[in-house]
């Protein structure tokens, strides 16, 4: 799950772009031994029970020789169940490949040792002698997972003991002996070419499932540090499924809107954090996310899980999956509820401070008034005082004129 239109950051010590395929040739190893193991088990048991099936053949075709046919077949048995052990211990666990080896080799042998108790009375490959041989490499083919070399070590082994035997018994000159050589070396081939087309698939199936624990181990590093980042995020950030469900709730989230994760997730986001009056703006940006157009900065009023109101201002965009299908919407909101009360309160004005408003009644009251800066007490508004002048008024100059008239009619 992606962001739409964000590519998923590369994982750190990585280079963007495509990056050679190493191929994990210490993991193949490690499952191949685990299977060889497995295998070598299955073949130990498969060859007992066959080395003892068919010795209910041995009283019809060899009368005379049951008796050392059947300890022969008892004493094989008995060594394919101790290597069965083998396979068990720690030994087992290190060397499986070389315990297949033996287990081949040992059936190869028994039937070889089987020939010889026989009398050499074995007649063409309907033998079950033969088909024990024949069995002893094709075995190692299909049921040990293995590389085709050691299939052929396996079978060069097994075909190295008919022909020892051969020669050491003194039949080594007959016909029947070449019929044989070549029945066996063309098993062995067959073999070597059964065990490479199957190592192939088996090569084939492990990159592809190597591959895709790639791919999930990448999707899930990938989850872990979208996860951090939502975590860890200073805003709210709410993940919304296409129906309108809460499918991820951050930290933030919880500690603004007062609902816990395990409580949030599942609600339908419209109905349970969505005010009312907001559900419409808020359910078509939810819509033109996942039709991929990104929203950006609406104001929207979420519930808390008090009752309270939050303003938000949210953002919206669209998560996809890896082949372009919308999954869900990402909303992302930051708290501007304190925002909106600083501005509404700036554009009302500054209030005046408890104390401006205490010496602003003060000096309206009428006690304050009663008093001058002197500390006497005020009487009143004083009447304006009549300018004084220095110059003679009007009626001092007539008075003076008079008694100077009257002077001078008296000298006369």
């Amino acid at each position: 799950m992606a962001v739409d239109g964000v590519q998923p950051t590369p994982s750190p010590g990585h280079e963007p772009g495509p990056q050679p395929a190493r191929p994990p040739l210490g993991a193949y190893d490690a499952e191949s031994l685990a299977r060889c193991r497995r295998g070598t088990a299955v073949y130990c048991l498969a060859a007992g029970m066959l080395l003892l099936a068919f010795g209910a053949l041995d009283r019809t075709r060899f009368p005379g020789a049951t008796g050392a046919l059947l300890l022969v077949r008892g004493a094989g048995a008995t060594v394919l169940g101790l290597l069965l052990v083998l396979l068990r211990t720690r030994l087992g666990a290190r060397h499986p490949r070389a315990l297949g080896v033996i287990a081949a080799a040992t059936t190869g042998a028994i039937e070889q040792v089987l020939a010889f108790a026989a009398g050499g009375g074995l007649q063409g490959a309907e033998s079950p002698i033969n088909l024990g041989t024949t069995f002893a490499m094709l075995g190692v083919a299909v049921l040990i997972p293995w590389s085709p070399v050691w299939s052929a070590f396996a079978c060069m082994l097994v075909v190295g003991e008919y022909v020892g035997t051969a020669i050491g018994t003194g039949r080594a000159a007959g016909l029947l002996f070449s019929d044989k050589l070549t029945l066996f070396v063309a098993a062995g081939i067959v073999a070597v070419v059964i065990t490479a087309v199957l190592e192939r698939r088996r090569w084939r199936e492990f990159l592809r499932t190597w591959a895709l624990a790639a791919v999930h181990r990448e999707a899930r590093e990938r989850e872990k540090r979208y996860r951090s980042v939502v975590e860890t995020a200073g805003s709210i950030i709410v993940v919304l499924a296409p129906q309108g469900s809460v499918t991820e709730f951050n930290r933030e989230a919880e500690r603004v809107l007062g609902w816990s994760q395990a409580a949030a997730v599942g609600r339908d986001f419209l109905s349970s954090f969505v005010t009312e009056a907001s559900r419409a703006t808020v359910a078509a940006d939810i819509r033109m996310a996942l039709a991929g157009e990104p929203t950006r900065a609406f104001e929207a009023r979420l519930l808390a899980r008090d009752g309270g109101e939050r303003v938000m201002a949210c953002g919206t965009t669209r998560l996809v999956a890896d082949d372009g299908r919308a999954v869900g919407v990402l909303l992302c909101a930051q708290d501007i509820s304190e925002r909106k009360r600083v501005s509404r309160s700036t554009a009302r004005g500054p209030s005046p401070s408890p104390a401006g408003r205490a010496s602003r009644d003060s000096a309206s009251s009428p006690a304050s008034a009663s008093a001058s800066p002197s500390g006497t007490p005020w009487r009143g508004p004083s009447r304006p005082r009549r300018p004084t002048s220095s110059a003679p008024s009007r009626a001092s100059r007539w008075r003076g004129r008079a008694r100077s008239v009257t002077r001078l009619s008296s000298a006369g």
